[in-house]
């Protein structure tokens, strides 16, 4: 049975996607329908997503918590993304929505949801599990060559005896050993760098941990989902950052710490229980800002 809204009339047609709004000229599909499927990638797997995860009214919700998606703001948190549930594998599509689609990024769908939840037992008290996060599909998206001899800007008048951070044999006439120097040089906020790897060092371990999930950092292999990475913990905001693993880095994108918690605690909450999924705690303070300085130009 067809659906119509109040602005149309009886002979009107209709996108055959959404069954509620009129199609718009030179196409089958309506503006928002139109929007989402005109010249975008997979056209015909994107159809058949949406048409699973329609609602009454023109609306569509999403696959992994059922919210209802925004069409129209693509900074929205909830804006209507596709997501490929197992990565890389053409036609498994589903809509969901953006913050979810950035959070899962290349994880398969069981990865996505284990991590979840080791990663909210970690909060309770538990230690995150290592084998959590052996990701089969993981592709590092860090830049830069492997690690070699930094470029030091200041050298010292000197040898310092240990290395500032993690108390190494320094490069000659330098504050930092050859593996702190790359990781404090080769990127900004060198002092912002150096003040968290100082958090994350465990002295009696003589290994770095990731801040939020207490996991052995990788420090050579930069395609390692356990990469380290350096999270703002104010996205886009310079200051205080905090060494943590790259998958979590990932995860967390435009979140602040707190407002990531939450989140992740919610999906454990809703991946267990089920239920309704609390959208209020997806009221995300850097999220646009953040989305808009990544949309081309």
């Amino acid at each position: 049975m067809t659906r119509l809204n109040a602005s149309t009339s009886s002979d009107d047609p209709i996108c055959p996607i959404c069954e509620f709004r009129p199609h718009i000229e030179h196409s089958i599909y309506c503006l928002d329908c139109g929007n989402l499927l005109l010249h975008k990638p997979e056209q015909a797997a994107r159809v058949v997503s949406m048409i699973n995860a329609r609602l009454p009214g023109g609306k569509f919700r999403c696959y992994y918590t059922g919210l209802v998606l925004n069409l129209k703001d693509p900074t929205n948190p909830m804006y209507a993304h596709f997501d490929h549930r197992t990565p890389g594998r053409k036609g498994d599509l589903v809509m969901c929505c953006a913050f979810i689609n950035e959070m899962k990024g290349r994880m398969d769908e069981d990865e996505f949801w284990a991590v979840v939840n080791a990663y909210v037992d970690h909060l309770n008290g538990k230690p995150f599990p290592p084998e959590v996060a052996r990701f089969k599909y993981w592709k590092s998206t860090a830049e830069g060559p492997v690690m070699r001899f930094a470029s030091i800007p200041r050298p010292l008048r000197t040898n310092a005896e240990f290395c500032d951070i993690c108390g190494d044999k320094p490069l000659p006439r330098a504050k930092y050993c050859k593996r702190c120097s790359w990781i404090v040089y080769h990127a900004g906020e060198n002092l912002a760098r150096v003040a968290g790897l100082k958090r994350a060092r465990n002295k009696t371990k003589k290994v770095f941990e990731c801040r939020y999930t207490g996991l052995v950092l990788e420090l050579v292999d930069i395609g390692s989902a356990l990469y380290i990475n350096f999270d703002h913990v104010r996205p886009g905001v310079k200051g205080r950052l905090e060494a943590v693993v790259a998958f979590i880095n990932r995860m967390k994108t435009a979140m602040t710490l707190l407002e990531f918690n939450r989140v992740m605690r919610e999906l454990a909450r809703f991946r267990r229980e089920g239920g309704t999924f609390n959208e209020k705690v997806v009221r995300f303070k850097y999220w646009r800002k953040v989305m808009a300085a990544k949309a081309p130009a």
